[in-house]
């Protein structure tokens, strides 16, 4: 499923994701290590957000937030890809 960001923006130490689609942002973050929460389900066609907590040392140096995001949230997406390719060719 795709995560359709609308916008991530780090306030103090949480993440604030902005996404028509929480399920998916949250479903991806519930599992690693720090905390998860979903504020505000969409509504009437608005985006909901979806605030994440990661642990300090996830914070400093900025390049280590950036992979850690790009493993929670790139990677899956792309083995689905990955996964519903074999099954068409399959």
């Amino acid at each position: 499923p795709k995560l359709n960001v609308e916008a991530l923006k780090l306030h103090e130490r949480d993440l604030i994701f902005t996404t028509i689609n929480v399920q998916p942002v949250f479903e991806a973050l519930s599992d690693a290590p720090g905390s998860v929460r979903l504020v505000d389900p969409p509504q009437d066609g608005k985006p909901g957000t979806v605030f994440y907590r990661p642990p300090d040392n996830y914070l400093s140096p900025p390049e280590t937030l950036l992979a850690v995001l790009h493993k929670l949230l790139v990677r899956p997406l792309r083995m689905d890809s990955v996964d519903q390719l074999a099954e068409q060719v399959g």
